[in-house]
């Protein structure tokens, strides 16, 4: 995959749409997880991003939409019934949106499993229970 500028047209405009999603998201809730925040993870993602030695595999376009959405899955921000949710159906009617506008090309289904599979491993609760799966995994192999 090659690096993805992020200055067309189709671009800035899915980034303008996924700007006011998380806006519109992120208004409902404490100031811990504001649009601020929310911009903080999305430079600190990309300045990470184009310090990897080969940045030229790096879509950074599915980086900023990521960072953008990471915390759209988090259970504190979500109602009760959508605990389950997952990127692609918290999504669904932003990537219907993306398709009516012709923007789909550029969010192409590839993408947005990326785009997905990042947000779903983007969570503290998450990494720790993935920590003591690996330590309990461990542990198990040193026995045998």
């Amino acid at each position: 995959m090659t690096t993805i500028a992020i200055n067309n047209h189709d671009e800035d405009s899915i980034l303008s749409l996924a700007r006011e999603l998380v806006i519109s998201h992120h208004s409902k809730y404490d100031p811990s997880h504001d649009i601020q925040h929310v911009y903080r993870v999305v430079s600190l993602s990309l300045l990470i991003a184009k310090s990897i030695p080969s940045p030229s595999s790096i879509d950074l376009l599915a980086v900023t939409l990521s960072a953008l959405f990471h915390d759209l899955l988090d259970k504190k921000y979500l109602p009760l019934q959508s605990t389950s949710a997952t990127g692609f159906t918290r999504l669904e009617s932003f990537w219907s949106h993306i398709d009516e506008q012709g923007w789909g090309v550029v969010i192409v289904e590839e993408r947005r499993r990326l785009i997905d599979q990042i947000m779903e491993n983007v969570s503290y609760s998450k990494e720790v229970k993935r920590l003591a799966r690996r330590r309990s995994s461990d542990a198990i192999d040193d026995v045998w």
